[in-house]
């Protein structure tokens, strides 16, 4: 019987297994995070605005566009006429309404925007631009000392080598030669984990190490409070909850997860006077208690950064997505036509 099964799978026409694949997937999620030529970009997140409206413009030939909202409706729905698309943007920077926002008016197309919302208070540029700021514009000192998260550091550095970071769980030993890449990526990694106040005190203290004193420009801070306000004012726009401070959920305690989740909750709600029903892990990251506290605290969805297509019956708190990179129009809609048609 076996054989009899693996030969109609190997004899199926195409057209058949992707009728079927159709069946079991409601759409796909994509990730965005800024719509800006600034740099440098070392996690390569930011989609030229050129890029970008060709990206609109190739999402409107394919399937029917929506916010989280609408996607996790179709979780237990069944509607094989259609893919839905979700367009998803984290962290609130300011080009999402500078440049983002009037393209997506502009095809009408739908997203959800994840809102970490100490950012949209205090309106100042994210730990992690800072530390690229610092690290990554200028000539350094030598020799990197110092102690974080609990970690004694020394590293010398090399500011005109231009070696790339690898992703590795081992820190380099003391003494090493690092380029500013380099010390740019095992300091976030050092940095990633703690609170926000340590966050804050480690950046400073490297800020001080480099004698820096240059200022950030406007469009690598959040979004104002007001422009966020006519984001979810729009009928084409979802606000969701991105935790208060941007937290690497899995290196908390259970109950300080539950806090930084709320808080974020509770203040977009009441900035915003609607419901936030939407939510993403900040990194992707998150740990097996995570998602029953998104759960229990009401929201209806969570997106992490696994890659893969939406399928029906899928854990609507462990939504995949696709990260999206500075592609232009025709490559795309390669990928998009790839995933769309994904069977796995």
């Amino acid at each position: 019987m076996k054989n009899v099964v693996k030969k109609i799978k190997i004899f199926c026409p195409w057209w058949i297994k992707a009728s079927v694949a159709r069946l079991k997937r409601t759409g796909i999620i994509l990730m965005y995070h800024r719509v800006s030529e600034t740099e440098p970009d070392p996690w390569r997140l930011n989609v030229s605005p050129k890029n970008f409206d060709e990206h609109m413009r190739v999402i409107k030939k394919y399937g029917i566009t929506v916010k989280m909202q609408e996607m996790r409706m179709g979780l237990s729905t069944f509607n094989p006429a259609h893919d839905t698309i979700a367009v998803t943007f984290d962290d609130g920077f300011a080009d999402n309404y500078h440049h983002a926002k009037p393209t997506l008016e502009k095809y009408d197309v739908p997203a959800t925007f994840f809102i970490p919302s100490y950012a949209m208070e205090s309106r100042q540029e994210f730990w992690w631009d800072r530390l690229t700021r610092i690290l990554t514009s200028q000539e350094l000192p030598k020799l990197f000392e110092m102690v974080i998260n609990n970690t004694y550091i020394r590293w010398n550095i090399d500011s005109k080598s231009e070696v790339r970071f690898n992703f590795t769980d081992e820190l380099p030993p003391l003494g090493s030669i690092l380029s500013k890449n380099q010390l740019f990526f095992f300091s976030w990694r050092l940095i990633r984990p703690l609170s926000f106040q340590g966050q804050e005190k480690a950046v400073e203290q490297i800020m001080s190490w480099a004698a820096l004193s240059s200022q950030p420009d406007p469009i690598h801070l959040p979004m104002t409070l007001d422009e966020l306000r006519q984001m979810a004012n729009s009928r084409l726009f979802e606000i969701g909850g991105h935790t208060a401070h941007h937290a690497l959920l899995s290196a908390w305690p259970v109950k300080a997860q539950e806090e930084e989740i709320r808080t974020g909750k509770q203040k977009l709600q009441n900035w915003l006077n609607k419901e936030i029903t939407s939510f993403a892990y900040p990194y992707g990251d998150y740990s097996k208690d995570t998602p029953g506290i998104v759960k229990r605290l009401s929201f209806q969805n969570a997106c992490t950064i696994i890659e893969g297509p939406v399928k029906r019956g899928m854990d609507p708190f462990l939504l995949p997505r696709f990260m999206i990179f500075n592609w232009d129009g025709d490559k795309f809609e390669q990928k998009l036509q790839e995933w769309l048609t994904q069977r796995e």
